[in-house]
């Protein structure tokens, strides 16, 4: 049963993790702005710190907005399931943030789950002052 459980959740939680487009090969040309790199390091890892606590409103918090409204129903439904069966994922830098331009940036994430890891892209964009998620998946 738990290890139907585990399938589940990996299908359920980064099967679905977005539907936009990842990031692509130009987040290598990135740029190096300190600040702005921790910024995107901090929010990604607390999205998924938010996502592992069971916290579905301060996942969606740290959205852009129209990725919010397109994810917002899943993402309940994900942590629900997840919290259900006790499941946390480990996330971890896989590389670091990159800025793609002055307003956009992208960087991989090692999710580990029961039954392995997988790599997720973010992508990010600064929305009136703030960076915000745009996208949170396998490429």
């Amino acid at each position: 049963m738990r290890r139907l459980a585990c399938m589940v959740m990996m299908v359920l939680v980064v099967g679905g993790c977005g539907t936009s487009s990842p990031a692509t090969s130009e987040a290598g040309a990135a740029g190096t702005d300190n600040g702005d790199v921790a910024e995107l390091r901090e929010l990604a890892l607390a999205y998924w710190e938010a996502f592992n606590d069971y916290r579905p409103d301060e996942v969606l918090a740290l959205l852009e907005p129209g990725y919010r409204a397109e994810r917002e129903e899943t993402i309940r439904s994900e942590i629900d399931r997840i919290e259900m069966f006790g499941v946390r994922l480990g996330a971890s830098e896989e590389s670091a943030p990159v800025l793609v331009g002055a307003d956009e940036g992208a960087m991989l994430i090692a999710l580990e789950e029961p039954l392995g890891t997988r790599t997720i892209t973010m992508r990010f964009a600064r929305v009136e002052g703030e960076w915000k998620i745009t996208f949170a998946g396998e490429t």
